[in-house]
């Protein structure tokens, strides 16, 4: 008898077996997800680190730019509030590039301290495929070479009644620019236009923060108790006098140039208008939705478009019921992207890319 124990103990039963595989397959499937799901964190965290890294750059980027911005009343400037991605153009004293075919180059006339400086996400760069943020700095002259009025290829830094949508037209343009083609050759004699200083970022927008405390979309404070227009497509002219309404420290903003005016006079016939520059702005509120490059590879370049105007823009009107004040890009953004689902279904992204979207907003004060 016990020499049969002694020789069953050896071995073990098939239930045995079978019930030690089943506790090590089960054990294998709790490792595996935990390991994937350590995988899984660590990559959205590495992806969020990412953005938060390009997010700073970005914004310390504009900070230097912004701090050095040309407030002149005769400067122009173009802000260029639009549906969907915005776009900024203005002087300042930042650094901009000088090409060594820039036909007015040192021989020439003495290059200026002061840069075009502009900000856009290129979407209507290749059949708007490629979704970046990109940063014009353009180095300036203090005269231009050719002597005449700048029509587009300009070199030099261009006042008032001169708009910069028309005298860097090719700059603005710049059709040839693109992620392996950072210094374009154009008609204005291949100078440096466009850097990708963010090529996480497929939305951007901002607003202005104005000399009343007020945010607005438009560069300009709409004073109370004035007769303003807001809404011109032309400069205001010497019959906007007080006949139509206007009068002292009334304010004009021509949209299509982007230039806004204080009314100095409002003498029936003889009203006297001035440039603003940047008068009215004290600083500016930028926002910035991102997502990795990674994840960019499953989502096709009209879903991103669908985001981008999924994303709104800012709207002074839409204003928040218990401050009275307007939302917040971010917070309208915020409040887009956490309806995962609905946002999923509507710009037909991947719900694992509407996770993957990240946004940053900053303030920026000036000078």
């Amino acid at each position: 008898m016990d020499a049969y124990f002694a020789k069953r103990n050896l071995g073990f039963t098939m239930i045995e077996l079978l019930v030690s595989m089943a506790v090590l397959a089960l054990l294998l499937t709790l490792v595996a997800q935990m390991v994937n799901s350590t995988v899984t964190t660590t990559v959205n965290s590495g992806k969020h680190i990412d953005a938060d890294g390009q997010a700073r750059l970005i914004f310390d980027r504009m900070g230097a730019d912004f701090a050095s911005i040309c407030r002149r009343a005769d400067a122009p400037s173009y802000f260029h509030s639009q549906s969907g991605n915005d776009e900024a153009y203005f002087y300042s004293d930042a650094a901009g590039y000088f090409a060594t075919a820039d036909p007015n180059s040192a021989t020439m006339s003495i290059p200026n301290s002061a840069s075009l400086l502009g900000y856009r996400v290129s979407d209507r760069l290749s059949g708007g495929s490629r979704l970046e943020l990109e940063r014009l700095g353009r180095g300036l002259h203090w005269f231009d070479g050719g002597n005449t009025l700048p029509n587009g290829p300009a070199t030099m830094m261009v006042f008032l009644p001169g708009s910069i949508p028309v005298a860097f037209k090719d700059a603005i343009a710049d059709p040839y620019n693109n992620s392996s083609n950072l210094r374009s050759s154009t008609s204005d004699g291949n100078a440096p236009q466009w850097d990708v200083i963010g090529d996480q970022v497929f939305r951007m927008e901002f607003c202005f923060v104005l000399s009343d405390g007020s945010l607005s979309s438009i560069p300009v404070t709409q004073p109370t108790a004035k007769t303003n227009n807001l809404a011109a497509t032309t400069p205001p002219g010497p019959g906007d006098d007080s006949g139509s309404g206007y009068s002292q420290d009334s304010r004009w903003y021509d949209k299509t140039a982007g230039v806004g005016y204080r009314c100095r006079s409002a003498g029936v016939g003889q009203a006297t208008w001035a440039p603003l520059g940047m008068l009215d702005i004290k600083g500016f509120v930028v926002a910035v939705a991102i997502m990795d490059s990674k994840t960019r590879k499953i989502c096709s370049a009209t879903s991103l478009q669908s985001a981008v105007q999924e994303l709104p823009d800012f709207d002074a009107a839409i204003t928040d019921p218990n401050t009275g004040k307007p939302y917040l890009m971010a917070n309208l953004w915020l409040k887009k992207v956490n309806a995962a689902s609905t946002f999923a279904t509507t710009t037909r992204l991947p719900p694992s890319a509407v996770s993957a979207i990240h946004i940053y907003q900053r303030w920026f004060s000036i000078n």
